[in-house]
């Protein structure tokens, strides 16, 4: 659901007020909300992918940015979050990148292949905590 964030906030009330089995609520940005089948989420999938790559939790990368991705975030081995995503989501992140229309993506990358080489296509700089 797309909405402006005073309505957002009276509809995720509303659907805390009832109990659904099946489904679950997920704000993925201020104005966007999400169901989902319970069951679904990216930390699943993240846990599976590791499995099926034969890959140790540990060693596994996630980019997150906003609620959605908390179970994401608790799974991975190594956690970056850009500037922008909201306080609570900055604290699960082991390295914290520029803001999301700043080059995020591309900072998290740099930080990654520094982390796994030591090194980087380019000169790593790595951003204040």
């Amino acid at each position: 659901f797309a909405m402006d964030p005073p309505l957002m906030d009276r509809v995720r009330a509303y659907t805390e007020t009832f109990s659904q089995q099946e489904v679950r609520f997920v704000s993925s940005s201020s104005n966007y909300f999400e169901m989902l089948p319970v069951g679904a989420d990216k930390g699943l999938a993240l846990k599976r992918l590791t499995v099926w790559f034969d890959i140790n939790q540990k060693n596994s990368y996630a980019v997150g940015d906003y609620y959605n991705d908390i179970e994401l975030l608790s799974v991975a081995g190594n956690r970056v979050v850009p500037q922008n995503a909201p306080l609570d989501i900055q604290r699960m992140a082991d390295h914290v990148v520029c803001r999301c229309g700043q080059g995020a993506l591309a900072d998290a990358i740099e930080w990654m292949e520094h982390q796994l080489t030591g090194s980087s296509s380019k000169s790593y700089q790595p951003q204040n905590q």
